[in-house]
């Protein structure tokens, strides 16, 4: 089930941020599928998809890639919406791009390694 959910899921809205984070049109990314945003490492978008969809909400920090390849770090905070039966509908999410800490984190760390 979450091979076929990961391979036709679609999101139904998305704001500008999140089209700016991508840097891809709205209407490209309302037809792309999870697998698509994942497509640089479709078994970390699998991993990530169920452990949402196990704990009904996810914290975490990802490696992904922007439309033209370059790559990116988001964090992000998602939540599970349920129907009446408890039955997942779908999830919301919030994310923001924090590739520069990353890169600022990775510098001072070989920086310090040289001060050794």
């Amino acid at each position: 089930m979450l091979n076929y959910i990961f391979a036709t899921q679609r999101y139904t809205d998305v704001n500008n941020a999140m089209l700016e984070q991508y840097q891809v049109t709205r209407e490209k990314f309302l037809s792309l599928t999870s697998s698509d945003i994942f497509a640089h490492d479709p078994q970390q978008g699998l991993r990530l998809r169920r452990q949402l969809f196990d704990d009904g909400h996810l914290h975490l920090q990802t490696y992904e890639r922007k439309s033209d390849g370059t790559p990116v770090w988001f964090e992000g905070d998602y939540v599970c919406m349920y129907d009446d039966q408890k039955r997942i509908t779908g999830f919301f999410g919030i994310q923001r791009d924090i590739t520069d800490r990353k890169k600022s984190n990775r510098n001072v760390r070989v920086r310090s390694r040289n001060w050794r």
